[in-house]
């Protein structure tokens, strides 16, 4: 995605709205690009269903769709 400031706090704020907890992350920014891995757990620390993930990747694609979300 486009780097812009604000990004992974946007990006936190999903994780908690979907109950999701970090275990671990990679950032890096490439010039004007964020390319970021997270490594996410229930919160019990358990793998995500699959429902729970798709609803994650449904909301982290729509944040990163619309530079406005905040």
């Amino acid at each position: 995605a486009g780097d812009r400031p604000g990004l992974l706090a946007q990006i936190g704020k999903l994780f908690v709205e979907q109950n999701v907890r970090l275990q671990n992350a990679k950032i890096a920014t490439l010039g004007e690009r964020a390319e970021d891995v997270f490594f996410v757990t229930t919160e019990d620390n358990r793998p995500l269903d699959e429902a729970t993930s798709q609803a994650l990747i449904s909301s982290l694609e729509t944040t990163l769709a619309d530079p406005e979300t905040a």
